[in-house]
């Protein structure tokens, strides 16, 4: 009853008060007059253009972070092959070398074994190690102190 006189006296906004405090609420000329004129929503346009400008820098950004990982991956993939290669042709060098080795050592066998056997090479024998010494070093490993 008194928000229809508070209406009819032009108090209030509406015949009926949607909250209990809408009877208090009396907004300023000032915030009717941005309300009237569209400020809000040309606040709200405003802003939205901002973040989809900062949108697109970030994503501008993104791409060109991404274009130079794969660049340095590239980089970083070439290197790499390039190390691995390095290696291999220097065990593929190695191995030649052994191989060499291996043919001259058989050459100079054959060519002692050829003359007769001149001086062959003497094995060292090992010396065997008593049980005494072997559980002594076992437990020298086992138990150091």
């Amino acid at each position: 009853m008194e928000a229809k006189r508070t209406f009819e006296r032009g108090e209030r906004k509406t015949k009926e008060p949607n909250h209990c405090h809408c009877h208090l609420f009396y907004p300023s000329e000032g915030l009717l007059e941005t309300l009237r004129g569209g400020g809000a929503h040309q606040r709200y346009v405003k802003d939205l253009k901002e973040r989809e400008k900062v949108a697109k820098a970030d994503e501008e950004d993104h791409k060109k972070r991404k274009e130079r990982d794969m660049e340095k991956k590239k980089e970083d993939l070439t290197k790499e092959v390039k190390e691995l290669q390095e290696r291999s042709r220097k065990a593929k060098e190695a191995k030649e070398k052994e191989k060499a080795k291996e043919a001259k050592e058989k050459e100079e066998e054959e060519a002692r074994k050829a003359k007769g056997g001149e001086k062959e090479k003497k094995t060292k024998k090992r010396k065997r190690k008593s049980a005494k010494e072997k559980g002594e070093e076992l437990r020298k490993r086992l138990c150091p102190m």
